[in-house]
């Protein structure tokens, strides 16, 4: 029918004015109508022409209501349509009468505005014989008209749900399952997959920004502070980055974690959460009884609640989801980064290759666990691949030689960035026997010791036998005998690492020295 129109333009401003002034005949404009409808129907919402041929639709179908008003149109059932082969009468149901402009305006508007707009648009469309998005469109443009826009914002409503499904998806459903449905979905919304993907790969950058609160709501909503599965070094729902060049001890050092973790042995100075704290490992890069192998080397109890995973990769987030959900760790360990993702079709230089770790902080924080992800080291030394990668985690982890020599056992253990305590060097040193890693004391340029191990040692364990109660200074050095000036040396550093916990005494006043300013205590 578009076809057969031959104007010298389309949609036709002339025609519309010839209408308007009442110069069309009715047969002409009746034809030009059903020109537009076949257009708006066929053409993509995007076409420049799409905004004005709807508006002369309008137009035309407002002059045909004044030229031609609905009727109703009386039936006989006895006598109009008998059927040719009988005699008996054939009922015909009585034909709606056509809406006005304003009557669909009404209808578009209730339905947009209501609780399920896309529902109410959708049986809309389906019975006034248009399609859906010609009537989304309507609804978005009256929307705005009639300024309801802040509170009715449909487009944001179908990204919203759209976000959802792709949630949904991520996490529940198989690999080739979920591309399928992705694509459909992707259809659906009228993009293509890989744009649907990025905005929803930015949509969880946004979700991790909270709204700015105040001191004292915050303190209401933690007051006991930063929690710990292993104080110091890892903290409840976080992402630890660790990473190093191969060989360097990476995988040595994480049993050594796990070592701790689940049979609750402190580690050194640094206290493991009480309880039970069982560890998901998931070991891609080595076989796995190679792995296991390397867990009773580092004399792990057979019984212990360890569960092991040896063929993960990045997009089965599903299963690592629902092995979570079922097992409940306290620590998830990936090693490596690069083994998990060997199948993905994204470089790790891009910016969408931290898109999984972002899919951990959402499990992390609905199930309280903590990860560790392990990775590999780049030749200058830090961690390989992009830059979103280091800004997606909680902690970022290095460890490398104390020294050139292959056959030294000491390694550099650094804390190059953390959101819940000060970074630091340490220099750790593998012990054969034991088959575990032992901190060593740090010295100055001359050799002597920085750090007074023992007293470490001794008011930690004073602050957890007492957990809960404050303690100033004076009162640490007399439990502990211990000078009043190591004490304070000793409190500063344990509570920059997170040892420990620092909080300003209510109390303390400026005008009088003698109330302390800060208590120590250990909260978890």
């Amino acid at each position: 029918m578009l076809e057969d129109w031959k104007p010298s333009s389309f949609p036709d401003n002339d025609f519309l004015a010839k209408c308007q002034r009442g110069d069309a005949r009715l047969i002409d404009i009746e034809s030009y109508f059903e020109i537009l409808k076949d257009f708006i129907l066929r053409f993509p919402i995007n076409d420049p022409r799409r905004c004005q041929a709807e508006e002369h639709y309008f137009q035309i179908e407002k002059i045909l209501e004044r030229m031609n008003p609905p009727q109703y149109t009386q039936i006989d059932p006895n006598t109009a349509f008998a059927s040719p082969a009988s005699s008996s009468p054939v009922k015909r149901p009585r034909q709606p009468r056509e809406k006005t402009l304003g009557e669909l305006e009404s209808e578009i508007i209730a339905a947009a505005t209501s609780s399920n707009p896309k529902l109410a648009l959708t049986q809309v469309a389906a019975l006034n014989g248009f399609q859906y998005s010609l009537v989304e469109h309507f609804a978005t443009s009256l929307i705005e008209q009639q300024g309801l826009g802040g509170d009715y914002d449909l487009q944001k409503q179908a990204y919203t749900d759209c976000i959802g499904a792709i949630r949904e998806l991520e996490l529940k459903e198989d690999p080739g399952e979920k591309d399928w449905k992705l694509f459909d979905l992707a259809r659906k919304y009228g993009r293509s997959k890989s744009e649907m993907l990025d905005n929803y790969y930015k949509s969880l950058l946004v979700q991790h920004l909270e709204d700015p609160i105040s001191l004292q709501e915050f303190l209401e909503k933690n007051p006991d502070g930063q929690k710990w599965l292993l104080r110091g070094w890892i903290p409840e729902r976080s992402i630890t980055l660790f990473h190093g060049h191969g060989g360097i001890g990476k995988t040595l050092y994480t049993h050594h974690l796990i070592k701790h973790i689940v049979t609750g042995v402190d580690w050194e100075e640094y206290k493991v959460r009480e309880g039970k704290n069982g560890v998901l490992y998931v070991q891609t890069d080595t076989p796995l009884p190679t792995a296991v192998e390397a867990l009773k080397n580092a004399d792990i109890p057979i019984d212990a609640p360890i569960q092991l995973q040896g063929d993960w990769r990045i997009e089965f987030m599903h299963y690592l989801y629902r092995w979570i959900e079922q097992q409940r760790p306290a620590l998830v360990i990936i090693d490596s980064l690069s083994s998990a993702c060997r199948f993905s079709t994204v470089s790790e230089n891009q910016t969408e290759y931290a898109r999984p770790i972002l899919q951990l902080r959402d499990i992390a924080s609905e199930f309280g666990c903590s990860f560790i992800i392990i990775h590999h080291s780049n030749g200058e030394g830090e961690a390989r691949g992009s830059k979103a990668i280091r800004a997606a985690v909680d902690q970022v982890w290095k460890i490398d030689r104390a020294t050139k020599n292959e056959e030294d056992p000491k390694r550099i253990l650094t804390i190059q960035k953390s959101r819940s305590r000060a970074t630091k060097r340490y220099e750790l040193e593998f012990d054969d026997e034991e088959f575990s890693w032992n901190l060593l004391e740090p010295e100055d340029e001359n050799g002597e010791p920085i750090q007074n191990r023992s007293a470490r040692w001794l008011i930690v364990n004073h602050l957890h036998k007492n957990k809960g109660d404050r303690f100033c200074i004076q009162d640490l050095a007399q439990t502990v005998k211990i000078s009043e000036a190591t004490v304070r040396k000793e409190l500063s550093g344990l509570a920059r690492e997170g040892a420990i916990d620092k909080i300003r005494n209510p109390n303390w006043n400026s005008q009088f020295d003698r109330v302390p300013r800060y208590l120590y205590l250990m909260s978890s």
